[in-house]
């Protein structure tokens, strides 16, 4: 009986829909259904009733349900205790975070921070877009997650604070000259290898799709690939174009241009921490927050 098929039975008692239950957990309805069946046979008794207009609980299930919330939550308290005990020893603070944050952002602020706190030491563990939305269903218990607003699906334990919300622009080389919107909208519709980083940012791919869309670029000519710093050496090579946030760590690293797009649409980034982490580490998270807000 493991952890992860119990947080789906929770969460499918709650919703009593299976394929609500996959969208939380960022997986299919077919791989709840597996996990429910074999939770069951091993506890020997069906838990939910299966009828053509959805699930309910049956009478073993609702005498089991209020059990596991006691456990897992009792879990969830240990957990965090332990961790916050480990955490006070090592003062280490274990991040999360989306590929561009890590190269842009992150290394100034944490040489900052450091100033102030040289007993505290970091460890940053790069995820794509998927895997960050894997490890919060799996309940993995990082001190802090930064990542796209979609990704950052925690509970009330943890503190969510918006940090990013920019405009997608057209990153190229700085010989291009577009400085008209006619002149724009021409040269997106007749370049190839629009570059996208699918697996590593999936809400800004989908937006940089949408906006290709809107501007009557041909499908074929996108072009998925990750990181983004590839991406960025792509451009500079004069191998494709890509739609970013501004940015000017990239724009100076590989002398790129940013050109703004005619568009109200924002990416919104998140950092989350939890509620009742050390107190360095909600330090920390604000001042990400601050700085990256530009609020100084």
């Amino acid at each position: 009986m493991d952890i992860y098929s119990l947080r789906l039975f929770l969460s499918a008692a709650k919703t009593l829909n299976f394929t609500k239950t996959a969208e939380n957990f960022y997986t299919t309805q077919p791989a709840v259904s597996r996990r429910i069946r074999e939770l069951e046979k091993e506890l020997g008794y069906p838990l939910f009733l299966r009828e053509y207009h959805g699930v309910s609980l049956t009478k073993e299930g609702e005498l089991l349900l209020p059990f596991i919330q006691k456990s897992m939550d009792a879990l969830n308290l240990g957990l965090t205790t332990v961790n916050n005990l480990v955490n006070i020893k090592k003062r280490t603070i274990t991040i999360v975070s989306i590929t561009p944050m890590t190269g842009t952002f992150l290394p100034g602020i944490i040489d900052e921070f450091t100033q102030e706190n040289p007993d505290v030491e970091f460890e940053i563990i790069r995820m794509f877009s998927r895997q960050i939305r894997e490890s919060i269903a799996q309940g993995n218990r990082f001190d802090i997650y930064i990542g796209e607003e979609s990704d950052i699906n925690v509970d009330d334990s943890w503190e969510k604070t918006v940090i990013k919300s920019d405009p997608l622009g057209l990153f190229v080389r700085k010989r291009e000259e577009l400085d008209c919107a006619a002149r724009l909208k021409e040269f997106l519709r007749k370049h190839h290898a629009f570059l996208l980083p699918e697996e590593e940012a999936w809400a800004m791919t989908s937006l940089s799709r949408k906006l290709l869309a809107s501007y009557g670029v041909d499908p074929s000519y996108w072009v998925e690939t990750s990181p983004s710093e590839s991406i960025m050496f792509h451009i500079a090579s004069g191998m494709g174009y890509a739609l970013f946030p501004k940015n000017e760590f990239f724009l100076k690293a590989f002398d790129l241009k940013y050109i703004p797009l005619d568009t109200d649409e924002r990416l919104n980034m998140i950092i989350a921490c939890r509620k009742g982490a050390p107190s360095r580490v909600q330090a920390f998270s604000r001042l990400v927050a601050r700085r990256v807000a530009g609020k100084g």
